[in-house]
């Protein structure tokens, strides 16, 4: 289900429209989504070698 509901987040639909096709609570699905995305933007950094806790004390 998880994975369902990012693949079709990446297709620009919402965490409201994700619930409803899958038959989900709201609150669920946006916090798979918001997780997820926290996780990304770190692994974003950390390839491209800037370690996630240098952004989290900058200003």
């Amino acid at each position: 289900m998880i994975g369902a509901g990012l693949e079709i987040a990446a297709l620009g639909m919402g965490h409201r429209r994700i619930a409803a096709m899958l038959g989900l609570a709201e609150s669920s699905v946006r916090g798979w989504l918001r997780a997820f995305t926290g996780r990304a933007e770190d692994e974003r950094r950390t390839s491209a070698g800037i370690s996630p806790s240098f952004w989290s004390h900058s200003p």
